[in-house]
């Protein structure tokens, strides 16, 4: 369920600066009038204004392309080593003991595991982000505010739809899906087993 996610931060500068001055010897010389000074004032800004803005424009499109240009970089990469992973037959489990730290592993070296066959167990978590995409194998694990994470895989699938909170085993090939400049993994179910036995909810390693 996690997605890659590139994100940029842009920010514009806009730097006015006035000054006023006045002595005594200043007395009889002609008296600037307000109303001409904030029209220049205006103008000055306005143009200003308007050079940072293109800018900024320019400097988000360059980032919004170095984006697009890497994303499109990460899932060439994958589909690659997808292909060649595809040839392994051999089932990876992912265990209950090491649950945490397996997942973890996939997440941070999915080069390895794309096109893999993964079985795994969990509870069932409905999921409509797509519309192949029936729900989630996910187990609770530690997160930002104590134990409120939630690990796992979406799947695919098209034989019976196990219930919310059904205790599942979901054996299938990882891939990847994207959706604009986002990239997640996804198993390709080859079955989904409703277990009566039920594993631990909650992992933390």
């Amino acid at each position: 369920m996690k997605k890659c996610i590139l994100s940029f931060l842009m920010a514009a500068v806009l730097l006015l600066a006035g000054c006023a001055g006045s002595s005594s010897e200043a007395a009889d010389e002609p008296v600037v009038k307000p109303q001409n000074t904030a029209s220049q004032d205006d103008e000055q800004t306005s143009e200003s204004t308007d050079s940072e803005a293109q800018q900024t424009d320019a400097a988000a499109d360059e980032g919004q392309n170095s984006t697009s240009e890497t994303v499109s970089q990460l899932v060439s990469d994958l589909r690659e080593h997808e292909a060649v992973n595809r040839e392994n037959k051999e089932v990876i489990d992912i265990e209950e003991k090491i649950y945490l730290s397996q997942m973890t592993d996939i997440y941070m070296n999915t080069e390895d595991y794309i096109g893999r066959i993964l079985s795994m167990e969990g509870y069932m978590l409905p999921d409509d982000t797509g519309d192949d995409i029936i729900g989630a194998v996910v187990r609770n694990t530690p997160g930002c505010c104590g134990d409120d994470g939630i690990t796992g895989l979406s799947y695919i699938w098209d034989g019976e739809v196990p219930a919310d909170n059904d205790w599942i085993k979901v054996t299938g090939v990882l891939s990847i899906r994207t959706e604009g400049e986002q990239v997640y993994l996804i198993l390709e179910a080859q079955s989904v087993e409703i277990k009566t036995e039920r594993g631990e909810d909650f992992v933390s390693q």
